[in-house]
């Protein structure tokens, strides 16, 4: 059995810098370094004039507001970037895999009004879904952006085994069929002897 290993080669910022439409526009579905953002829950908007830099997306009081992000793979969450204009907002984040809970983050983001703050991850757990929730207290609506992924890839000592290994399956593919033939070859060999014996 070979023990795979995985570094962390691609890491991926979900910006928004190509998200199309208009100010105020729906936030419903959004794709970009092959990660998939979609709107599950709540009133998200598209904002053109804030962001760290603009555009962000915005989730809006008094909904809770809930995205999905999602990949081909696995991935990990490394952080996002807030804002929570005009009272408190809280957060919760949930990294899942298979359906199942890996980590969760919660917390309270301060009103900003005009300064996002970046949250760093507290796990660095491998998940196929990052889900994020804010509630934006009364009256107040709660920007994200920046969102920062890593998708781990095989090391490079992967890829040497399965080098390796194909080496091997090769050469044992060689041998067999080499086996095969030995035996046609001897007997022929043997029959002729045979007849002019």
């Amino acid at each position: 059995m070979m023990l795979l290993t995985s570094g962390v080669v691609h890491a991926a910022v979900i910006d928004f810098n190509t998200l199309p439409g208009s100010n105020f526009d729906r936030f419903t579905i959004y794709t970009e370094n092959n990660f998939t953002v979609v709107a599950t829950g709540g009133g998200w908007f598209k904002d053109f004039f804030r962001g760290n830099p603009a555009p962000a997306i915005e989730g809006s009081s008094p909904l809770v507001n809930t995205i999905a992000i999602t990949d081909t793979g696995n991935f990990s969450f490394s952080s996002v970037d807030f804002l929570s204009i005009g009272t408190d907002s809280t957060y919760s984040i949930q990294g899942l895999l298979g359906g199942a809970v890996q980590f969760t983050q919660a917390g309270t983001q301060a009103q900003g009004n005009s300064a996002f703050t970046t949250l760093e991850s507290t796990s660095p757990a491998i998940i196929d879904t990052l889900t994020i929730e804010t509630t934006p207290g009364r009256p107040a609506v709660f920007e994200v952006d920046n969102i920062a992924l890593n998708s781990p890839i095989p090391e490079p000592n992967t890829f040497a085994l399965f080098a390796v290994a194909g080496a091997v399956g090769f050469q044992l593919l060689r041998k067999r069929r080499h086996a095969r033939q030995v035996p046609i070859a001897t007997f022929a060999t043997t029959w002729r002897d045979c007849r002019e014996g």
